[in-house]
């Protein structure tokens, strides 16, 4: 393959089925509000048969901030496994109708379903099937496509894949491809903290991730984890919801204030603005110009229902961007 990309992403891939529900739905089900429990198939089709009005939408960290980019004018590639199924069809054709160069593998299991329970509060509730998205190996991985990209793109949630994420930072590594990280779950990086450390300290070159994450690897808070992450990368970036979010690369911290809107959905928040982080430092812009614009691609998110923009809304994301 001649075609160079931007970036190649490897990520569970996920449908997202969101509904917005009360408290009292959310207690109804068992579920702790605003964690994330991770279910089986019989779990899963219980849950399925209490939705009502429900959207289906795709999903998976990786996947929502690699579609925004795409929608942003970049080239790229997705690597990720699905099953045979409506919800694995589902998430191949909306790559391909983002434009999105789909490296997907089908695999005999479902595919992996995150319910995605909204409460008034805007707080997320979920209840996550896995499938198929933790079955890529490393022999699904094509290491050309990562060579031919500029940056390769994972979270925490991929690295605990380690036959296929290990393999996609070696190579990427050998080649002097840029990665990038989004550490994802606190949880997750608090029960591999040493592991996490040693990653971002072999391989990236960023480093994403919220307080609560930032906190959960260092054992610090805000200012003083955003030092202790600089100490492994080359950009730290720490994400403070309403307060904004930090930058700091060769000792400068830059502060990045929040734009204020009407939140609806917070789904997909975080994912869009590593979409903006990555578009700014692939346009050459400085890094407090990056900072605003990851803000202002996940302020627009958070005014809509889902975690992805579709081809109009992504258009007025492009036009807002280049007026800052």
């Amino acid at each position: 393959m001649k075609q160079k990309f931007d970036v190649c992403g490897i990520g569970n891939l996920m449908v997202d089925i969101l509904m917005q529900v009360d408290d009292n739905f959310v207690r109804s089900l068992g579920l702790k509000k605003g964690n994330m429990t991770v279910v089986d198939e019989t779990q899963l089709n219980f849950y399925l048969q209490k939705l009502k009005n429900e959207k289906m939408v795709p999903g998976g960290c990786v996947g929502n901030t690699l579609v925004t980019l795409a929608g942003l004018g970049y080239k790229i590639a997705l690597v990720g496994s699905i099953g045979n199924d409506k919800y694995g069809n589902f998430y191949a054709k909306d790559l391909k109708a983002h434009n999105v160069v789909s490296l997907t593998v089908k695999k005999k299991a479902k595919t992996g379903v995150v319910l995605s329970f909204i409460t008034p509060d805007c707080q997320r509730t979920f209840a996550t099937y896995l499938g198929a998205s933790t079955l890529l190996s490393k022999k699904d991985v094509d290491a050309d496509i990562i060579k031919k990209s500029r940056f390769l793109y994972l979270t925490g949630y991929e690295l605990l894949n380690t036959d296929a994420a290990i393999y996609a930072l070696d190579v990427a590594k050998r080649n002097k491809v840029q990665i990038a990280i989004d550490l994802a779950d606190s949880d997750v990086v608090l029960r591999n903290r040493k592991f996490f450390k040693d990653i971002l300290k072999e391989y990236a070159a960023i480093v994403l991730a919220n307080e609560k994450e930032a906190q959960a690897l260092t054992g610090k808070r805000t200012f003083d984890a955003l030092d202790e992450l600089a100490k492994y990368v080359g950009i730290a970036v720490v994400k403070r919801g309403v307060k904004g979010s930090l930058i700091k690369s060769n000792n400068k911290i830059y502060e990045i204030p929040c734009i204020k809107v009407k939140a609806v959905d917070t789904t997909g928040a975080g994912d869009n603005y590593a979409a903006g982080i990555l578009y700014g430092i692939l346009a050459g812009k400085d890094l407090y110009t990056t900072g605003k614009i990851a803000s202002l691609v996940a302020a627009r998110k958070v005014c809509k229902i889902g975690a992805r923009f579709n081809k109009k809304e992504i258009a007025q994301v492009r036009k807002l961007i280049k007026n800052l």
